[in-house]
């Protein structure tokens, strides 16, 4: 699992931040990071509810931006294939 998405699982379960000290003391770009990384699982968990409902052309068309973000994890994953 990337670290981004680790830190982010770990900052939404125990509400902390990986290092001490608050925002600002965090590595430099890992609050965006860890915000993408949350957008990611997000997109990825409500198009697997959908699916598993057989609701994914009623979610597509409620969250455009969400099913681009999964076509791109899709791309990239098919690429790691080759």
């Amino acid at each position: 699992m990337p670290q981004p998405v680790r830190a982010w699982l770990d900052f939404r379960r125990w509400g902390r931040l990986p290092r001490g000290g608050g925002t600002l003391d965090q590595p430099a770009g890992l609050l965006r990071k860890m915000t993408i990384a949350a957008d990611v699982v997000g997109a990825v968990q409500g198009y697997d509810q959908a699916t598993s409902k057989g609701e994914l052309a009623k979610w597509a068309n409620a969250h455009p931006e969400m099913m681009k973000l999964v076509k791109l994890v899709e791309r990239l994953l098919e690429s790691e294939d080759d």
